[in-house]
């Protein structure tokens, strides 16, 4: 009897726990330039997002590529950053 207890309570626990949603980008913010050569500039900056999940995580965005009207401007990487719950 305990056992089902332990097993029901478990199952009650994980059922209320969302982590299926795909955290939000929100903007870019404290944007300061780290380096710049002729040819590359390296950025710094805070990007900011929403999590609505209960748990948090890592998330690594590498080789994003920024176009404005259509013509392609540079590509972004970041290195890993944790993204805290809720």
């Amino acid at each position: 009897m305990k056992r089902a207890f332990f097993v029901l309570m478990l199952c009650v626990f994980f059922s209320g726990c969302n982590f299926n949603k795909k955290p939000e980008f929100i903007g870019v913010d404290n944007i300061g330039v780290v380096k710049a050569d002729l040819d590359t500039i390296n950025l710094k900056a805070d990007a900011i997002f929403k999590n609505g999940n209960d748990l948090g995580g890592t998330l690594l965005t590498d080789e994003i590529q920024v176009f404005i009207d259509d013509a392609y401007v540079a590509t972004v990487s970041s290195e890993a950053f944790n993204v805290p719950p809720r």
